[in-house]
């Protein structure tokens, strides 16, 4: 649901709703990259794909990588908190 006022609206990229999809499905704790795709509701065939597809949110210090298992930094965690609330979703991670 959109909370921005009435004739704003809020603009959200395909590639941010991936980062936002992605970043929401990692649990608190972390995941091995091959469970990744199961998270995501995706076919474990696509496990290559996935964990290319996090390389930029690696990159970008949201997502740290280290020895076969991905968990959400705590600026990938504000990054999600906040660009949630900018347009009007409720919900993310808890905190660890």
């Amino acid at each position: 649901m959109n909370h921005a006022p009435e004739g704003d609206r809020v603009v959200v990229s395909r590639g941010e709703i991936e980062s936002l999809c992605m970043l929401h499905a990692i649990p608190a704790d972390g995941c091995r990259v091959a469970d990744f795709p199961n998270l995501l509701g995706l076919s474990p065939l696509l496990a290559e794909a996935v964990a290319e597809a996090i390389v930029p949110m690696v990159n970008s210090g949201w997502i740290q990588e280290q020895d076969e298992r991905v968990e959400v930094t705590t600026a990938g965690r504000a990054w999600l908190k906040e660009r949630l609330a900018e347009i009007g979703v409720r919900g993310g991670q808890s905190e660890p």
